[in-house]
């Protein structure tokens, strides 16, 4: 038992938790910032939705990693030999299943039409993240993947909120609309670095993204702009709502210059993880400047 547990932990690829985890404060700020009574079981349940559909996509991935022959120790995918094909699938299909019923929970809080919403915009998420690397869609051989995976991304700040208050979701629209696109924009830098750590790789195997399109040395200044076009729309929505404290993810820039040093030197080991570290800390810092900018 214990060596199975270790095995669906390790093919899941942990560090991409942390986009979870880290969105959580950021989701209890807003919630205190416009005065929604949570209710906890649902938010738990919101939560367990949506890492259940990430721990999903991680684990189709990983198959199809394995499935592609990428399993050379210097793609940085090793691990995932340690897991077979027939145990990703298995786990695959309970944490696919599981995500489903999870929604369920919505029912029992609202109303019916409120649970087919959440239901559909699940679907929709699961369906993302089984296109990602699966066929027939594969979207990340056809230089989709990117776009796929940040906007599931996005849904971690949209679909709390809305389970929570969806009779007023019209009304936060463009508020969780705002603060969505800074994951959005998470999920662009982190599949962006993982595709440029793998670059060659890649290559080999066929994988069409941007950073096989556009060459090495124009992926790594996109990556840039993605990580410094953050800081920018934090200062944007610092402008929009009055609230200088949504500049405190300006103080990240230090990690963000430390990554550089590294790059600039080639060194792309755990390039992936650090820019998810980098990302989650952000996350932190304005969900610290959405809290003190509400009081």
């Amino acid at each position: 038992m214990i060596p199975s547990i270790k095995l669906f932990i390790i093919s899941t690829r942990v560090y991409t938790w942390l986009f979870i985890f880290s969105s959580i404060p950021l989701n209890l700020s807003i919630c205190s910032w416009l005065q929604i009574s949570i209710n906890y079981p649902l938010y738990l349940c919101s939560y367990l939705t949506l890492f259940s559909t990430l721990v999903f996509s991680n684990l189709i991935n990983s198959y199809y990693t394995k499935v592609h022959g990428v399993k050379e120790a210097n793609s940085y995918r090793s691990m995932y030999l340690k897991a077979s094909g027939e145990t990703m699938l298995k786990y695959s299909k309970a944490t696919f299943l599981f995500s489903f019923l999870s929604v369920f929970v919505v029912f029992y809080y609202h109303s019916f039409l409120v649970y087919l919403c959440a239901l559909f915009y699940v679907s929709v998420l699961l369906f993302l993240a089984y296109s990602y690397s699966s066929p027939p869609f594969v979207f990340k051989y056809r230089s989709l993947g990117e776009f796929t995976a940040c906007w599931a991304y996005s849904s971690f700040i949209y679909y709390v909120i809305m389970v929570q208050v969806p009779q007023r979701i019209f009304e936060y629209h463009h508020l969780l609309f705002n603060f969505g696109f800074v994951y959005l924009m998470f999920g662009l830098a982190f599949i962006h670095s993982n595709n440029h750590r793998d670059l060659i790789t890649d290559k080999r195997l066929g994988v069409k993204n941007f950073s096989i399109i556009i060459g090495e040395s124009s992926s790594i200044l996109l990556y840039y702009f993605y990580m410094l076009f953050i800081y920018v729309y934090c200062f944007f929505l610092s402008t929009v709502y009055k609230n200088i404290y949504l500049n405190l993810p300006l103080l990240t820039i230090y990690s963000l210059f430390n990554i550089y040093n590294e790059t600039k030197c080639g060194n792309y080991f755990e390039f992936d993880k650090k820019t998810l570290i980098h990302c989650s800390k952000v996350s932190l810092l304005l969900a610290i400047g959405v809290y003190i900018g509400s009081k």
